[in-house]
């Protein structure tokens, strides 16, 4: 389509402005109005700008449906997305950041795709080397090289040898095999993706978080290590995707006793522990990012009739003070009001039925735009 010159009405700095209010989809139509919004649009500048303003919603999807959800409009409601690819099924893992979707299936397949543009990405997992098999392991930001990175787990049978990882980098467009883990960090048995947090302006989407047992104390014997079960607690194992370095923190006592039950998640964009009993008291603390070792107990949610602490998983706050949760063994979306203490449902219109929930934002970001150290825009 050829692109028109138009007459310049409105001041540039305004336009750039206005422009940058506008959702993603609108822009991607607005591209061919004329040169100088192109210009604007497709500039390196203005898309990292976009992500300063974006406005959060929801991905829900299943093994045959990706659904985007505005869940803080005014009129709830489902628009199903179009997955890139005839053959969707096998829908293992699912992940965003900046408004790319990185979607792992059963055959090793990783799919790099922005809805809003409708560009994607294809990546396959490392080969499975020696006695190790890999997993996909999170997938994040180094805004310090402005690089879009996904990190691969291997375990093997032999716990001695620890954990390899691996790190593609879209803009080297290759795999980079990093040290090995040692042994005495263990995930748990099925390893879930790295838990990536929002962080501030300079660390945004750069970190990710594992829950995992750290052993403390062990002695080495001729071919093996021995260690009590009382010897290893609960830890984070941290990635920095910029310095691309692990480290381990401590999960806070008070907060996650042995006799305490949690998980690790992402609230509101937030590195989250919900914390449960088996009275049916349920407790979500946030990490302040600012401060290593600050945890802010937010809400408690008190027993539920007919449903475990555990069927659930907090997602964000809404704008109402509500929090808005995830029914994990019902797939269904609920509002948990603090001050009634009551639970409801969460309707949203043409919905179809879905067993996974994440944070998404709309943007411009393209997964093939960086690529062997030049920006193609």
């Amino acid at each position: 389509m050829t692109q028109k010159r138009c007459k310049q009405v409105i001041p540039s700095d305004v336009l750039f402005d206005i422009l940058l209010f506008l959702p993603a989809k609108s822009l991607v139509r607005f591209k061919t109005v004329c040169k100088v919004w192109y210009s604007y649009i497709t500039s390196s500048y203005f898309i990292k700008k976009q992500l300063d303003g974006y406005h959060q919603k929801l991905v829900l999807s299943s093994s045959d449906s990706f659904q985007l959800v505005d869940y803080k409009g005014s009129q709830v409601e489902a628009m199903q997305l179009d997955f890139p690819l005839e053959d969707k099924d096998g829908l293992k893992d699912i992940s965003s950041c900046n408004g790319l979707l990185c979607i792992t299936l059963k055959d090793g397949k990783i799919v790099l795709w922005n809805p809003s543009t409708r560009e994607f990405k294809q990546v396959q997992l490392p080969r499975d080397r020696g006695d190790f098999r890999y997993t996909f392991g999170g997938f994040g930001y180094d805004n310090s090289h402005d690089d879009y990175k996904i990190v691969a787990l291997g375990h093997g049978r032999q716990i001695l040898l620890g954990t390899t990882v691996e790190i593609f980098s879209l803009r080297n467009n290759s795999w980079k095999q990093m040290p090995n883990l040692p042994w005495y960090i263990m995930f748990l048995a099925t390893p879930q993706p790295g838990i990536l947090v929002r962080g501030d302006h300079q660390s945004r989407n750069r970190t990710l978080y594992w829950q995992v047992d750290y052993v403390q104390k062990y002695e080495p014997i001729i071919g093996r290590y021995s260690y009590h079960k009382d010897d290893h607690i609960k830890a984070f194992l941290c990635l920095d995707l910029m310095k691309e370095e692990f480290c381990t923190l401590t999960m806070p006592d008070d907060i996650c006793s042995k006799a305490s039950k949690f998980e690790l998640g992402n609230f509101g964009g937030c590195l989250s522990i919900y914390k449960y009993s088996d009275e049916g008291y349920a407790d979500i603390w946030v990490h302040e990012l600012k401060e290593v070792k600050k945890w802010t107990e937010l809400i408690t949610i008190p027993p539920m009739k007919d449903l475990l602490p555990e069927m659930f998983a907090p997602i964000c706050i809404m704008n109402n003070g509500e929090v808005l949760l995830n029914l994990k063994e019902e797939n269904k979306l609920c509002l948990f009001n603090p001050e009634d203490k009551a639970l409801r449902a969460f309707e949203i219109q043409t919905l179809l039925p879905f067993d996974r929930v994440i944070m998404h934002t709309e943007t411009l970001v393209s997964p093939n735009a960086i690529i062997d150290g030049e920006d193609r825009r």
